[in-house]
């Protein structure tokens, strides 16, 4: 007996009361930034060159979603916002420079971010 692999599509289905029964569910959206973003911090890191406002935006969405000001900034969620390994570590230096962020790093792992922020 010889066992063939077969490709089933997943599809998700939600309940619905108005049709009384479950329905096809919504796509599920890429999601999105958990606020409020401090806006001087983002005037601030807009205004640096490069990817720099990619990165900042890239750590308050690990910031939201792990509900830490501290994160580890791997480079597979900057590969989606179009930046490179050396743009991160450019970014993360001016960054650094601009007191927006503290950065530790230990040879051979990603980063350790820490998003410094006034509580005024």
């Amino acid at each position: 007996m010889t066992l063939q692999a077969t490709n089933v599509a997943e599809r998700r289905h939600a309940w619905s009361a108005a049709a009384g029964g479950y329905t096809p569910a919504p796509e599920r959206s890429a999601g999105f930034i958990k606020g409020p973003l401090p806006l001087g911090w983002m005037q601030k890191a807009a205004q640096m060159p490069g990817k720099t406002l990619q990165v900042g935006l890239t750590l308050w969405y690990l910031s939201g979603l792990q509900k830490s000001k501290t994160v580890k900034l791997a480079s597979k969620p900057l590969a989606a916002m179009g930046v490179s390994r050396d743009a991160k570590y450019e970014a993360l230096e001016r960054l650094r420079s601009a007191g927006l962020i503290a950065v530790e790093q230990q040879p051979g792992s990603a980063p350790t971010v820490t998003l410094l922020v006034d509580d005024d």
